[in-house]
């Protein structure tokens, strides 16, 4: 079984938390102000928690871990990510066009996937979801990951950002997905994969740069952009309850996502 790297989360510094008996104030501002009831009054770890303090999972109880999931899909707390630059990148799944993946520089550095690296970012252009997380031994991924998918006509869609068994992973999209629509094999050539090369790639290097500087905002979410009408959707996307690699979740979220056409 693969060791996962324990996650530390911390709350944004643009935010704060206090508790009024069974009620959790957030504020981020008087135009950003919001409320998350509690299932009982016992004081939450979320009350007392500074900014720029950490803190893991294992520390909240039962009401402060469905807490947690809300808090990291508004992006108000997120998953500690600091890493020496540049960070290093490998790529998995369908990854047969090499003229996507252009970003060596000071802050990405590309590397293969037999090395140690920091994040995998893992394609699906013509493989069903199932064939795809079967292909990269999906389960065996300890390390945080950046979903993308060029499968289609004339949508390119990324995320989740992923950080397996913390956040919602590849394995809960494919779930929400395959229910609602089923997981039949894309052509092999999509469209949006040789039509739109450069403006994808432009796209998973400034997402991927972003990552390393400490943007966590793509955590339990997803964007696709619709090259035809140039409209841009965003969708959150909770663990999924029996998510064979999400197991150990308890919290029974319905999520919210659409396809991305």
């Amino acid at each position: 079984m693969t060791k996962l790297e324990t996650i530390s989360y911390v709350l944004l510094d643009e935010w704060t938390i206090s508790q009024n008996e069974k009620t959790l104030l957030i504020s981020g501002g008087a135009d950003a102000q919001f409320e998350i009831v509690l299932e009982a009054a016992d004081q939450s770890l979320f009350s007392s928690l500074g900014t720029g303090k950490t803190f893991v999972r294992d520390q909240l109880n039962n009401s402060d871990q469905r807490v947690l999931e809300e808090l990291i899909t508004a992006g108000i707390v997120i998953p500690k990510f600091s890493k020496v630059k540049p960070v290093t990148i490998s790529i998995l799944g369908d990854v047969a066009d090499d003229a996507i993946w252009q970003f060596n520089n000071k802050i990405l550095k590309k590397v293969e996937p037999k090395k140690k690296y920091d994040v995998a970012l893992v394609t699906r252009t013509n493989s069903s979801y199932s064939e795809l997380l079967g292909s990269i031994n999906y389960q065996s991924i300890a390390v945080p990951h950046l979903f993308t998918d060029m499968a289609y006509h004339h949508t390119f869609s990324i995320g989740p950002l992923v950080f397996p068994g913390e956040t919602a992973c590849i394995a809960c999209l494919q779930g929400r997905i395959s229910t609602r629509w089923g997981d039949d094999p894309p052509p092999e050539h999509p469209r949006a994969h040789k039509k739109y090369t450069g403006l994808i790639s432009e796209l998973i290097s400034t997402e991927l740069e972003r990552i390393a500087n400490g943007d966590m905002s793509l955590v339990n979410k997803t964007v696709s952009w619709n090259f035809q009408d140039r409209k841009i959707k965003n969708n959150q996307l909770l663990k999924v309850p029996l998510c064979p690699i999400c197991s150990n979740n308890k919290i029974d979220h319905t999520g919210a996502l659409e396809l991305p056409w």
